[in-house]
C-alpha cells in the first residue's frame, strides 16, 4: 500500500509540473534576474535576444525552457538566492579569516615599519562593513567596496620596476610620476572588521619604486569626505573626486616644472537634473535587484582653450582627427536611459571621429595638442580614472598621449616618447598598472618581454 500512495504523490507531482507549462502563460523577460527568458518556440528555432543563453544543440534548449518557464520560478530563485547569500556569508567569513592570516605570514613589512614612507598617510578611523553578496556596504550607506583578496605578486611587480629602469636609461631627461587614486578598501579603515592590520599595498609598492620617480596618493580625511569625491554605486571618483585628482597631478608635477596656471571649472552640468538619468555603476550592475541605490550623473565643464585632439590608430600609427567626451551630445540630451548604461565610461572614454564613429579608449590612444609652447610633453598612461582629467590636464602641455592600460602592450612605449618627444612620463590609477602582468610595456627592442618573466 506504501509503495502505491508513494507513485500517487510522485504521479501527481508530474502532472502538476506538465499542467504548469501547457496552463501557464510563457514570460519573455524576467524582472527579478533582469534578462530575457527561453521560450518554447526557441526549443526549434533560437532567434532571441543576446541575454538568452545560446544552446546549439535540441535537448539543451529544451532544458533551458523548462528551467525558465517552471511556475512559481520567481519565488524559487529570490529563496535560492536567499539561501546562496547566506551560505557566502558564511563562507567568506572563514575565507576572509584564513586569507588575512596567510597575508599576515606572507607580507613582512606594513606601513608603519617603514622609516621613511614615501606617501601620506591616511588619517585614523574605524568603520564598519555590511556584507552584500560579494560586496560590501559601507556604515549602511549605499556605497559599495570590495576587497581584493590577493596581495601583489613581488616579481610582477620588479618586472615592471624594470621596465621604468628602462626608460629610464634610454631617456635619462624624462620625469617620471606615479599616482594612486586610493579606493576606500585600499584604506586602514576596516582593520577591526577584518581582524587584522591590512598592509598599506601602495607605500610598499611606492617603497619599491626608484627615487627618481615621484609617487603621491588621493587622500581623503574621513568616510564623509570620501563620499564628497567617489560615486556610491560604482569605484570611480565624481566630479569632485576627479577634479581633486587633477588638482593633486597638477600640484605634483608643477613643483618640478612650470606650468600655466591651474584650471577651475566654468561649469557644472548635473545631467540627472537636467534629463532623469540615473547612474549606476559596475558594482550596482553586478547586484541588479539587491541593490536600490544610484548616483547623479554630473560632470564639470572647463576651458580647454585652443587645441586640436586626435586618436591615434594603434595598427596603422595614424591620426584620425576626432572630438573627446561626449558633451556636444549629453548637452542635448543624447544618451542612453539604460538602467545600467555605463555612463562614465562612455561620456569620458569615447571619441567621437568625424563620420560620426566611436573611438574607445581601449582600442585608440588619445592626443591632444596645444600652443602654449612650454616645450614640455606628457605620456599619461591610466586606468579609467584617468579619462575625467585627460582634457584639463592636457591643458598644460604642448602635447598630451593619453594611453589606456588595457591596450599599453599593443604599441612600443618609446615609439611614442620619441615620436611625441615626450619628457614627462605619468602612470595613474588604482595601482594594477605597477603590479599585474596584464599590463606590461612593449619596447621596439624587444625589452622586457613577458615570455622573460
Amino acid at each position: 500500500m506504501k509503495y502505491i500512495s508513494t507513485i500517487i504523490i510522485i504521479t501527481l507531482v508530474v502532472i502538476f509540473c506538465m499542467s504548469s507549462y501547457l496552463w501557464v502563460p510563457q514570460r519573455k523577460i524576467s524582472n527579478l534576474e533582469m534578462r530575457a527568458l527561453s521560450t518554447f518556440d526557441t526549443i526549434f528555432y533560437q532567434k532571441t535576444p543576446d541575454s538568452v543563453v545560446y544552446r546549439k544543440f535540441f535537448l539543451e534548449r529544451l532544458e533551458e525552457t523548462l528551467k525558465d518557464q517552471f511556475v512559481f520560478r520567481d519565488l524559487i530563485i529570490k529563496n535560492l538566492s536567499d539561501f546562496r547569500v547566506k551560505l557566502a556569508n558564511f563562507y567568506d567569513s572563514i575565507q576572509l579569516y584564513m586569507h588575512f592570516y596567510h597575508i599576515k605570514k606572507r607580507i613582512s613589512k606594513v606601513y608603519s615599519e617603514y622609516n621613511n614612507p614615501k606617501l601620506e598617510a591616511f588619517p585614523e578611523h574605524q568603520y564598519k562593513l555590511t556584507r552584500l553578496r560579494e560586496f560590501y556596504l559601507i556604515e549602511n550607506t549605499d556605497y559599495i567596496c570590495i576587497f581584493k583578496k590577493e596581495p601583489y605578486n613581488p616579481s610582477f611587480l620588479s618586472a615592471h620596476v624594470a621596465q621604468l629602469q628602462h626608460i629610464k636609461e634610454l631617456y635619462p631627461k624624462i620625469k617620471i610620476y606615479s599616482y594612486f587614486a586610493s579606493p576606500i578598501s585600499r584604506t586602514p579603515w576596516f582593520d577591526s572588521y577584518l581582524g587584522i592590520k591590512v598592509p598599506d599595498y601602495f607605500e610598499q609598492i611606492a617603497q619599491a619604486l626608484p627615487d627618481y620617480i615621484t609617487v603621491k596618493r588621493l587622500i581623503y580625511k574621513d568616510f564623509e569626505e570620501y563620499k564628497d569625491l567617489f560615486f556610491a554605486s560604482d569605484h570611480h571618483l565624481n566630479h569632485k573626486g576627479s577634479y581633486k585628482m587633477y588638482r593633486d597631478i597638477y600640484d605634483m608635477i608643477s613643483k618640478d616644472i612650470n606650468l600655466s596656471t591651474h584650471k577651475e571649472p566654468i561649469k557644472e552640468w548635473n545631467f540627472t537634473d537636467l534629463f532623469g538619468v540615473k547612474f549606476r555603476g559596475l558594482e550596482a550592475r553586478r547586484l541588479k535587484d539587491k541593490y536600490a541605490g544610484w548616483d547623479e550623473f554630473i560632470v564639470f565643464e572647463y576651458d580647454l582653450g585652443n587645441r586640436q585632439t586626435a586618436v591615434l590608430d594603434l595598427k596603422t600609427l595614424k591620426e584620425i582627427p576626432a572630438t573627446f567626451t561626449l558633451f556636444d551630445k549629453y548637452k542635448k540630451g543624447n544618451m542612453s536611459f539604460d538602467r545600467y548604461y555605463s555612463h562614465y565610461n562612455h561620456f569620458y572614454g569615447d571619441a567621437l571621429l568625424e563620420n560620426g564613429d566611436i573611438a574607445p579608449e581601449q582600442e585608440y590612444a588619445f592626443i591632444i595638442r596645444n600652443r602654449c609652447n612650454t616645450g614640455h610633453n606628457i605620456l599619461f598612461v591610466s586606468d579609467s580614472t584617468g579619462t575625467p582629467i585627460k582634457d584639463v590636464l592636457g591643458t598644460h602641455f604642448d602635447t598630451l598621449v593619453y594611453l589606456d592600460y588595457n591596450i599599453i602592450s599593443k604599441i612600443d612605449i618609446d615609439y611614442l616618447i620619441d615620436k611625441y618627444k615626450i619628457n614627462i612620463f605619468l602612470i595613474s590609477g588604482f595601482g594594477d598598472t605597477l603590479i599585474k602582468d596584464d599590463y606590461m610595456f612593449h619596447f621596439s627592442d624587444g625589452f622586457g618581454a613577458k615570455e622573460n618573466y
